[in-house]
């Protein structure tokens, strides 16, 4: 599930009475459409589940009523699935990795189904990343098939790489015990940044 399919499942999961999809559309800006089809997702879910699904009260809306022990279970199950998704921070720190480290092309679209989340948060997402590569004097521009790619000095994007797994990680956690439990921040470097690359980095940034 998406996250938002996740918090819409979670406001109507903890209203007293029906919500309407009407109200729901204004308060996560979306269509009435997208809407009942966060719905349905969130119902084949609760299926997959054994929970009981959302209700469609007619004119009223959607209404989730469940035993103590039920809400209980479904609210370890939802903890559970948002545990699995990354926050902003990680989201971009994940890109600018892939964008530079990645075997293969990185799509936006791809990168949404990845991260379960729509796209106004992804393009989000990309909004604060561009903002930040500008004082790099770097841009992230896409080229159809070759997916994204960083446009600047290779020194520039270097740097811009250092400084992020820096205020991710910090200077210890570069070689970091993979035996031990990791943040989705050391999950996300340990995916995209091999150790040979890191002391490239060093040797640049010492310079």
């Amino acid at each position: 599930m998406k996250t938002r399919t996740i918090e819409i499942l979670h406001r109507i999961m903890t209203a007293q009475y029906p919500v309407k999809a009407k109200h729901l559309a204004s308060e996560f800006n979306v269509s009435q459409r997208t809407i009942r089809q966060e719905v349905l997702e969130a119902n084949i879910w609760l299926s997959s589940k054994k929970l009981p699904e959302i209700r469609t009260i007619r004119n009223k809306g959607f209404l989730l009523k469940l035993e103590k022990e039920k809400q209980a279970r479904l609210e370890t199950e939802i903890k559970d699935v948002k545990d699995g998704f990354l926050n902003r921070r990680e989201r971009i720190f994940d890109l600018v990795l892939a964008v530079a480290y990645s075997r293969i092309p990185i799509h936006l679209n791809k990168k949404e189904e990845e991260f379960q989340i729509s796209k106004s948060t992804l393009d989000e997402d990309m909004r604060r990343l561009r903002a930040t590569l500008v004082s790099y004097g770097i841009e992230i521009v896409s080229y159809g098939k070759q997916g994204l790619v960083y446009k600047g000095s290779e020194r520039s994007i270097r740097t811009m790489i250092y400084d992020f797994i820096n205020q991710n990680l910090g200077m210890t956690d570069f070689f970091m015990n993979q035996d031990a439990q990791l943040t989705p921040a050391q999950k996300i470097f340990l995916h995209y940044f091999p150790l040979e690359e890191i002391k490239k980095i060093q040797e640049i940034y010492s310079t």
